[in-house]
């Protein structure tokens, strides 16, 4: 009888355990995939010699990329992160936007199709997209 009640502890004792572990492990990941972004939002605009004075999260309403994701309007969705940003090049300001995509797994996917196949996102395909991937889009 003790064996049976000691037991049932320490399953309870193992499942909390393994769900506070998954719980920060995703967390982390999430936060990580933040600072991803934005390194990879600065590591771009120095390679078009130009130098981030600002970058500011967007929604999707708010950004160009609406021609071909009409139908996430409205949505919340916790895959993508829009971006507006800011940079000056030789002191002209520009505007960029930055579709980066969420998880630990994921940060360079790529628009797919529903069997798998990478698509060029144009307004043309936005009926057959499954999966968006990340995307810039500059203003110049």
């Amino acid at each position: 009888m003790y064996m049976r009640k000691s037991g049932n502890k320490v399953v309870l004792v193992v499942i909390l355990v393994v769900l506070v572990g998954a719980i920060l492990f995703f967390w982390a990941s999430w936060t990580k995939g933040e600072s991803l972004h934005k390194e990879e939002i600065y590591h771009t605009i120095a390679q078009k010699n130009g130098s981030v004075v600002k970058i500011t999260e967007v929604k999707l309403e708010d950004t160009p990329f609406t021609a071909t994701m009409e139908s996430r309007k409205g949505r919340r969705g916790n895959d993508t992160t829009f971006y507006q940003i800011i940079y000056v090049i030789n002191g002209s300001e520009h505007i960029a936007w930055f579709r980066g995509v969420n998880g630990p797994y994921t940060q360079n996917r790529e628009t797919t199709d529903a069997y798998g196949d990478v698509i060029e996102e144009i307004p043309e395909n936005k009926s057959i997209i499954k999966e968006y991937g990340k995307r810039w889009i500059f203003d110049e």
